[in-house]
C-alpha cells in the first residue's frame, strides 16, 4: 500500500498515525489499526475520491463484491474523533456515488524572507502566470547575485495558498541520490533503502497539487534533471521551480532569465537597505552624482547593491564609490555572517559562480 506522511493537521486535530492517536483540545483519542490504515490510504490519495469498493479491497482486503457497511461504520467513528462537527464533516467527506475523500490542507515549507523584495513586480507576475497556466517546470536563470532565490521564494509564497509549496537547497548535493535526499528533507519524508528518486516521486504524487522549489542546481544540472524528469512523470499535479545558471534540458522546461534591476529599482533597493542600517538615511544633493555612478558600477546586481548599502552606516556614496576603484568594496563586507559563504562578499559571489558553473546560461526570458 502506498503511504503518506504519518502526521498531519486537520483544523484543531493533530493526527499521529505512527502513534495511533488524534490530539485535540479535548485530549488524546486512540486510533484502531484499521482506522490508521484507512486514514493512511485516504491521505495517500490527497483529496481524490475513493469508492467504497476500492477501500474494501485496499484497506480491508475484501472482495470487490462484498456487501458490508464496514467502510461507513469506520468513517463514522473517525469523524467523531477528527471532526469539530461530525454531522457536517469538513475533512473526511462522503461524495455522491458512494465514495470518500480526505481533504488535507496544503503544506508549505519555505524559508523566511529576510526583507522586502524591491523592483520585481513584473517578473513575479509573469513567473506566477506561467506556473499557474501551463508550465510544469520553470527554470530561473541569471548570474550569481541577481536574485533568483528570493524571486523563487516570493513566487512560491504567493502560490502556496492554493497548494503545497516546498523549498530544497541543493548547494551541498553532489549526485542524483543527494538531490533526492535534500528534497526529501525539505518535504519531511523518510526514505528507505530503495531508489530514493522513485520513493520521493511516490511521495510527491501523494501530495497532490504543489510547487517544489529546487535552489542552486548549477553544479549538478544533469543529476537534477534526472530527478525532476522522474518526479514530473510520477506526480502529474506537481510543478517545479528551479534556480540555476544553466538549463536542465528536460522536455517542456520553460526558461526565465532574471535581468538586472533597472536604475529606479536599483536606487530604491539601495536606499531601503541603507535605511535599515542607518536610521533616517537619505541621499544628500551633493552625493546624488556619486550614487548614480555607484549604481552604474554595480550594474543592477541586487546582491552587490545590498552589500554596498550595508556599509551606509559608515560610508556615504562618495566613499563607497572610491572603494570601488581599488576593489575595496569587494572585500569590505566580511561581517555578513548570516549569509552563505559565497554571498558574504562580491568577490566570493563571482568566484563561486564561475567555479560552480561549467555551462553558461542559455535561453531568453520565457523562451521554451
Amino acid at each position: 500500500m502506498q503511504t503518506a506522511d504519518d502526521r498531519f493537521e486537520l483544523g484543531t486535530a493533530e493526527v499521529l498515525l505512527a502513534e495511533r492517536c488524534v490530539r485535540t483540545a479535548g485530549g488524546v483519542q486512540p486510533l484502531t489499526p484499521l482506522e490508521v490504515d484507512l486514514l493512511r490510504f485516504l491521505a495517500s490519495q490527497r483529496g481524490r475520491t475513493v469508492s467504497r469498493e476500492q477501500l474494501l479491497q485496499e484497506v480491508w482486503s475484501y472482495s470487490s463484491r462484498a456487501v458490508t457497511r464496514a467502510v461507513d461504520n469506520t468513517v463514522s467513528r473517525l469523524c467523531r474523533k477528527i471532526e469539530d462537527d461530525p454531522k457536517a464533516p469538513r475533512w473526511l467527506v462522503s461524495t455522491r456515488g458512494g465514495g470518500y475523500r480526505l481533504e488535507l490542507p496544503p503544506v508549505t515549507v519555505l524559508p523566511a524572507e529576510p526583507d522586502g523584495l524591491v523592483g520585481r513586480a513584473a517578473e513575479i507576475a509573469e513567473i506566477r502566470a506561467q506556473l499557474e497556466q501551463s508550465a510544469r517546470l520553470l527554470t530561473l536563470t541569471g548570474s550569481g547575485g541577481i536574485g533568483k532565490t528570493r524571486l523563487a521564494v516570493r513566487v512560491a509564497s504567493l502560490l502556496a495558498g492554493e497548494a503545497g509549496a516546498w523549498f530544497a537547497d541543493l548547494t551541498t548535493a553532489h549526485d542524483t541520490a543527494e538531490v533526492a535526499h535534500a528534497t526529501a528533507q525539505a518535504l519531511d519524508v523518510a526514505l528507505g533503502p530503495q531508489d530514493p528518486v522513485v520513493q520521493l516521486g511516490h511521495a510527491l504524487a501523494s501530495r497532490g497539487r504543489g510547487l517544489l522549489v529546487l535552489d542552486n542546481a548549477d553544479r549538478i544540472v544533469v543529476d537534477v534533471a534526472r530527478a525532476v524528469r522522474s518526479w514530473l512523470e510520477r506526480a502529474p499535479s506537481l510543478r517545479v521551480l528551479v534556480t540555476s545558471r544553466a538549463r536542465l534540458g528536460v522536455a517542456g522546461e520553460v526558461l526565465f532569465e532574471v535581468s538586472p534591476l533597472p536604475r529606479d529599482a536599483a536606487r530604491a533597493l539601495f536606499v531601503a537597505r541603507a535605511a535599515a542600517v542607518r536610521r533616517g538615511f537619505s541621499v544628500a544633493a551633493p552625493e546624488e552624482e556619486a550614487l548614480e555612478q555607484l549604481l552604474e558600477l554595480l550594474d543592477g546586481l541586487p546582491l552587490a547593491i545590498e552589500l554596498a548599502a550595508a556599509r551606509a552606516n559608515l560610508l556615504g556614496p562618495r566613499e563607497l564609490l572610491a572603494r570601488m576603484s581599488d576593489r575595496g568594496l569587494l572585500n569590505a563586507f566580511r561581517q555578513w555572517r548570516d549569509e552563505a559563504d559565497r554571498h558574504r562578499t562580491l568577490e566570493a559571489t563571482f568566484d563561486w559562480s564561475w567555479r560552480s558553473c561549467s555551462i553558461p546560461p542559455s535561453g531568453a526570458r520565457s523562451a521554451r
